[in-house]
């Protein structure tokens, strides 16, 4: 059995025992949005299931290098969502972007080494945009979602990796999203960035970014809704496509470009329609290879990642985790993030970047941090193969 299973099943297990009797005075209400909301790292039983479905994923890759953990107490959920920057001038300084949801945004060498640390609030989501044509500029763009404000927060990337605002803190009323959360970038065919952004009421909103007077300004162009709390989304820029991840309902799609069109649900990315899936679904990423497209989400009820292709039909093509290797496995992904070109060993092929919700060195817990996988040896897998393995 794994032994890190048994250590946090032991320590949850307590916690649960000792609040089991307060938490049966709540309402049946109160019960279900709880449950809803809680991550397996505060339920003891939630945590034994996903351990269990992760054992019944049979593909699996290990990391070539962590990152530093964020500054945090231990086992607590502060670490998210990760971004790339690829430097064009010095590629061997590209950097891994990473938030941390209670207080700023840090910044990784490809080694994992601790470059920049940015104290700018409980940023949660974030993605990066670079060549983006903003008035008679062009620039490498840094957005994310910042829960301290309940704003849409905007960088722009300087050729040394340092993060610059490009505007004040876009402020968002709470009577219409109530508490930001997921948040994605995507670059139309003229190279301008539209930010999106959801809320846990469901809200998404689009917001085209321009320059207006001589000041950049973000103007609402859309606006959509989903039934329950969302979170990862990820555009594809070439097709005008927005994914996004509704925890406990699937993955939906929808057309960016036509603001009138509804979200899709990909029917295989639903529990009821696909046993390798277990909710929460949460972080979107895409890589596009030369002949295969893919999308690739962090299924937090299994702690694995299923893959699904970018055709029409968006099939289910396999699941694969990240087990202990160089450096420990990975559980409970939040966010996740693809750059699919060629930078210095051990990724030569491209880089997948996950975040670990139960970090270890050495068998002892410590903060939360980030993994950083050779995307060859993730590709290399009978997932990704001409015939999918279900």
């Amino acid at each position: 059995m794994n032994f890190k299973y048994i250590k946090y099943i032991f320590v949850l297990g307590l916690a649960f025992w000792g609040c089991n009797t307060s938490r049966e005075t709540n309402t049946a209400n109160d019960k279900a949005e709880n449950t809803r909301n809680k991550e397996a790292r505060e339920d003891s039983i939630k945590l034994a299931q996903a351990f269990q479905a992760q054992s019944e994923v049979q593909f699996e890759v290990f990391a070539d290098h962590e990152t530093d953990p964020v500054a945090a107490h231990e086992g607590e959920d502060a670490a998210d969502d990760p971004a790339f920057w690829y430097n064009s001038i010095n590629p061997d300084s590209s950097l891994v972007f990473g938030t941390h949801k209670k207080g700023g945004i840090y910044a990784y060498t490809l080694s994992g080494s601790e470059y920049s640390f940015n104290e700018v609030g409980m940023v949660n989501n974030i993605d990066i945009r670079q060549s983006v044509v903003l008035g008679d500029t062009t620039i490498d763009l840094l957005g994310g979602s910042n829960r301290s404000d309940n704003s849409l927060v905007l960088y722009t990337i300087d050729q040394n990796g340092q993060l610059k605002p490009l505007m004040d803190n876009f402020v968002i009323d709470t009577t219409e999203m109530d508490e930001v959360y997921g948040f994605c970038l995507y670059k139309d065919s003229n190279q301008n960035a539209h930010a999106i952004i959801n809320s846990k009421n469901g809200v998404i909103r689009q917001y085209a970014l321009s320059v207006e007077d001589n000041l950049p300004v973000l103007n609402l162009a859309a606006e959509w809704s989903t039934n329950s709390q969302p979170e990862g989304m990820v555009a594809d820029d070439q097709s005008g496509i927005l994914f996004i991840g509704e925890e406990e309902k699937g993955i939906w799609k929808l057309d960016i470009n036509s603001p009138q069109n509804q979200p899709e649900i990909l029917t295989e990315s639903q529990k009821e329609n696909n046993a390798m899936i277990e909710y929460d679904i949460e972080g979107l990423a895409i890589y596009k290879g030369e002949a295969k497209h893919y999308l690739i989400a962090s299924i937090q009820g299994s702690f694995s990642y299923a893959v699904f292709d970018l055709e029409a039909q968006h099939h289910y093509l396999g699941s694969f985790k990240i087990t202990d290797g160089k450096v420990d496995g990975v559980e409970e992904t939040d966010g996740l993030e693809i750059y699919g070109g060629e930078l210095p060993a051990p990724f030569n092929k491209g880089l997948l970047m996950v975040q670990d919700g139960f970090n270890e060195k050495a068998g002892e817990p410590e903060s939360q941090n980030f993994k950083l996988v050779d995307l060859q040896k993730v590709l290399e897998l009978e997932i990704f193969k001409e015939e999918a393995i279900q």
